[in-house]
């Protein structure tokens, strides 16, 4: 992709109108590209969350299956 500063390089008078859409058209390819990567940042950041769900979910279990293991550990004795 060209640089702003090489589009700009060599400006006339007689070229503007030319570097002008060049530059305006970088800056939608921008914004575009900003807007896809807040989307895909919102979704990661969801994933995330759902799996700290998970894990939680996990560690309750594990703490569950360790009193449960206590617990028959004591009657048996």
């Amino acid at each position: 992709m060209t640089a702003p500063e090489e589009v700009l390089e060599g400006a006339t008078w007689e070229t503007a109108p030319d570097q002008k859409r060049i530059l305006t058209s970088m800056q939608q390819n921008l914004t575009r590209t900003d807007g896809k990567i807040d989307a895909l940042t919102y979704r990661i950041d969801r994933k995330l969350d759902r799996l700290d769900g998970h894990a939680e979910c996990l560690d309750q279990l594990e703490r569950r299956v360790s009193e449960a293991d206590a617990h028959s550990t004591v009657e048996t004795a």
